[in-house]
């Protein structure tokens, strides 16, 4: 259990795609026979996640980081590889293409990463622009993302890897970034149906790869 919060009852953040807490707690309640049994087994995931991932917690002046230590080879995370700015000065910036214009590939000491600044889309975007309402530091968008990924891989599954997660609070709200590794080669679904590549064996491997989830 980290901080309050059960790892594996998670919620989407950004562009993931997570089961709702309930119908996630639900599910396991009939399977692992009751509230014990499922506060244990989220008690051994997290536990295994820690082991596998040398994730640690820094505390900053508005909010925290989380970041994986072994991926950086570092104590401490740099607050300055989540600003845009940091990255531009350097000449290791690249603007990407979709989305909320919110992610940018950043060629970083440790290989190429995406930093994605979180934004809100529809009616709620023209209000609240980048800000979020803040229920507790592991339910931040960014920490959620962060955690979720970490599980991912710990079960083999091909998502990204995260290297640090962010969130600064701001009174009742707050704002969030994330930084993953960037994989290399990769398109979205959209990029190859422009390209007339989305054929039969492309959905079929999406398919598949769908099914492991």
């Amino acid at each position: 259990r980290v901080s309050g919060h059960a790892p594996c009852s998670v919620r989407s953040s950004g562009t993931t795609w997570v089961p709702s807490p309930s119908a996630d707690v639900r599910n396991r309640h009939s399977d692992c026979g009751g509230w014990v049994a499922e506060t244990a087994v989220c008690g051994m995931r997290a536990a295994k996640l820690a082991m596998m991932m040398q994730a640690q917690v820094q505390p900053t002046p508005d909010g925290a980081i989380v970041f994986d230590a072994d991926a950086i080879a570092q104590a401490r995370f740099d607050p300055d590889w989540f600003e845009p700015e940091h990255w531009r000065a350097r000449a290791a910036a690249q603007a990407t293409t979709g989305g909320r214009g919110s992610a940018m590939f950043v060629a970083t000491p440790i290989g190429n990463c995406v930093l994605r600044h979180y934004r809100r889309g529809g009616m709620a975007a023209r209000i609240l622009g980048d800000r979020y309402f803040w229920t507790g530091a592991e339910r931040t968008r960014s920490f959620a993302e962060f955690r979720l990924l970490a599980a991912l891989r710990d079960k083999g599954l091909p998502v990204p890897q995260p290297i640090a997660a962010r969130h600064r609070r701001l009174g009742a709200q707050y704002r969030a970034d994330i930084l993953t590794r960037r994989i290399d080669g990769a398109a979205t679904l959209g990029e190859l149906f422009m390209q007339n590549q989305l054929d039969a064996v492309v959905t079929s491997r999406v398919g598949a790869e769908i099914a492991r989830f």
